[in-house]
């Protein structure tokens, strides 16, 4: 069975949290700050408040999990490529683009490092050349 975990990002706090849990019918999520999945302290957000962000079930060469809007490094054999991972509605797969180009994650499985994510580290726009 392939593993379900996600995380959010608050839009008005601009920090990334672990979910506790997620009500689809209410529409909001329970997070801790503490990265603790067992507190019982814990705070809530709507989800027009969040970007809720999927783990794709890749993991990078160290070891680290990959979500969508982490980017990622790799190399063609010539340069350092940075891509950006989002998952694909119409195929049901994750994918990462770059350079004009967009291929599955498949692709390049275990053969790149995570360096970030668009939301923390918006310095990256500048890598992925937007």
């Amino acid at each position: 069975m392939r593993e379900f975990k996600m995380k959010a990002w608050l839009k008005k706090e601009n920090k990334m949290v672990s979910i506790i849990g997620i009500d689809f019918n209410y529409e909001y999520i329970r997070y801790t700050e503490d990265d603790n999945l067992f507190n019982e302290n814990y705070k809530t957000a709507e989800f027009k408040d969040i970007e809720l962000l999927q783990f794709s079930g890749a993991k990078d060469k160290a070891g680290q999990e990959l979500y969508e809007a982490d980017v990622i490094k790799f190399n063609d054999g010539i340069d350092d490529i940075y891509g950006l991972i989002s998952y694909d509605d119409e195929d049901g797969t994750y994918r990462v683009s770059y350079e004009n180009i967009t291929e599955h994650l498949s692709e390049r499985e275990g053969d790149f490092e995570i360096v970030g994510n668009i939301f923390e580290n918006p310095d990256l726009h500048e890598q992925l050349g937007y």
